[in-house]
């Protein structure tokens, strides 16, 4: 029999409500206080647009308040969370080293993860770099300038050589270079703007979980913390994971030029920066340059041990319980003639429930896959899911977090279908063909927190991180994540489900 039960997830309407004092209270340490202070980001414009330092018009007294409050704090040396349109971010006066290490020591982030500079006009970007060498060179070469036209303000960050009289070696870890991006959340550029300077800012999170795209997630993971003086709320962040990265490399040639490498994928899309490359190239009639992404086009082990932009060393984006990412393929009666790539199966003989690649093993690309000679040995969903429980007593107790598309065919085969506007929970049974092992009770709750769409990888991006670190909150033991397609930026919601399970480790492929 199936218990069912329905959480509704938090409105956007009540994220705009004003905190109260208490709430700010709760959540912090008796040691440090930390202000959660509520801003209408609607009531920001920016007239004169990027090409200008002119202050932005703010119509409601209160979100300028605020805003200037949180200015004055950077200027102290203080730390301030604050919206953009990716995730939160932890910020510091970027040109302040001492500021800066107050960064890493409230995250608990390694000191050679360098920082990104957010900055709020061209004018500022045009401050911090270091002048050409010869006069009749631009300060930015066609294909930046090109890119920060069509894609800034916006998640897209730029890599320049770094000006060392001015950044501190804390922001940039002591490379040679610096990562520079304009982001387009009103609350965001008019902070900076109101700061005066530059702000370093790595996402609002202790080092390693999963990156805050609400106010409440930052309250929640750093409220108290040393240095954390003040969180502006500004709403549910729209895009929801991390800018790309990116880099026009030096060309060996003379008179060359270098491609374009995508060092982290994120809200721009590599699709996005193509045609922008491609824009130029013809344009100035010369070959069209490549546009490379980091780990499947090139790798490069001088950066994988110094690495120029964050999330490239270190593990991320993880919660505190176990995250599997669970790979649909079609079963036997269905076409073969899709693309093929390596897996991972279940070891079911392994004691500790940890997982093998055979040597010889062949699956198909996500959500659509085809079938291979081994499709008939991989497990159902339910199969894989009650067979990589954990092996605890502790585990009956609690619920199995699904995070999962709308109408995808993991979805489809859960005992009842969920709601996909809700948080939800009911119970799942075993499939009665299995035995599972470890052995646990015959049926098992589950909270599901949809992904959106299929096809609109968008939704995803907007709703992983607040899926883990909603399900964690619920009491989750263990979640499993469904595989979506890597196009657009369906490619940055798979890095960061990568990172997030642990790589190939944490990947399962289920029969459906």
């Amino acid at each position: 029999m199936l218990r069912r039960a329905f959480h509704s997830t938090t409105s956007t309407s009540l994220l705009r409500q004003p905190i109260s004092p208490a709430f700010t209270k709760m959540e912090s340490s008796p040691s440090f206080q930390t202000l959660l202070l509520q801003t209408v980001p609607s009531s920001i414009s920016f007239p004169s647009g990027i090409d200008s330092d002119a202050p932005p018009v703010i119509t409601d007294p209160e979100t300028e308040r605020v805003i200037k409050l949180a200015a004055q704090k950077i200027r102290d040396g203080d730390l301030v969370a604050f919206p953009t349109e990716t995730v939160y971010g932890l910020g510091a006066n970027a040109l302040s080293g001492k500021a800066v290490e107050r960064i890493y020591k409230a995250k608990g982030r390694p000191s050679d993860n360098p920082l990104i500079l957010h900055i709020s006009s061209l004018p500022m970007l045009h401050s911090l770099l270091l002048p050409p060498t010869d006069p009749s060179t631009p300060l930015l070469s066609p294909l930046y300038a090109s890119l920060i036209a069509s894609h800034w303000p916006g998640p897209l960050t730029l890599l320049f050589p770094t000006n060392p009289s001015l950044i501190p070696t804390q922001t940039t870890a002591s490379l040679p270079t610096v990562a520079i991006r304009l982001p387009s959340h009103p609350v965001a550029r008019a902070l900076i703007h109101f700061a005066g300077v530059p702000l370093a800012a790595p996402s609002a999170n202790s080092s390693g979980r999963p990156s805050p795209t609400r106010g409440e997630h930052v309250m929640r993971d750093l409220g108290g913390r040393e240095g954390v003086s003040v969180i502006l709320e500004g709403g549910n962040c729209e895009v929801g994971v991390e800018s790309t990265v990116a880099v026009e490399e030096e060309s060996n040639e003379q008179g060359g030029r270098g491609d374009l490498k995508v060092l982290r994928p994120g809200g721009v899309t590599v699709e996005q920066l193509r045609e922008v490359v491609r824009r130029v190239d013809r344009g100035e009639g010369k070959r069209e340059r490549k546009v490379l992404v980091y780990s499947k086009d090139f790798k490069d082990e001088k950066m994988e041990k110094a690495p120029t932009t964050p999330g490239m060393k270190y593990k991320h984006y993880t919660p505190s319980i176990p995250v599997y990412l669970l790979s649909p393929v079609l079963d036997d009666a269905s076409s073969s003639s899709l693309p093929s790539t390596s897996t991972t199966e279940i070891n079911d003989s392994d004691a500790s429930n940890t997982l093998s690649t055979p040597p010889s093993s062949t699956a198909p690309s996500p959500n659509l896959s085809s079938s291979s000679p081994t499709t008939s040995k991989l497990p159902t969903p339910l199969e894989a899911v009650f067979s990589l429980l954990p092996a605890t007593t502790a585990i009956p107790s609690k619920p199995i977090g699904l995070m999962l598309y709308d109408n995808s065919p993991l979805s489809l085969l859960l005992p009842s279908p969920p709601s996909t506007s809700n948080l939800s929970s009911s119970s799942l049974s075993p499939p009665a063909t299995t035995t599972p092992s470890p052995p646990i009770s015959d049926s098992h709750t589950y909270i599901y927190h949809p992904l959106g769409s299929l096809q609109n990888p968008s939704q995803a991006a907007n709703r992983l991180f607040d899926g883990l670190l909603r399900l964690e909150r619920e009491g989750c033991g263990v979640i499993f994540i469904e595989e979506g397609e890597e196009e657009g930026v369906g490619r940055a919601v798979g890095e960061r489900v990568g990172k997030a399970t642990g790589g190939e480790k944490g990947r399962v492929l289920v029969r459906v």
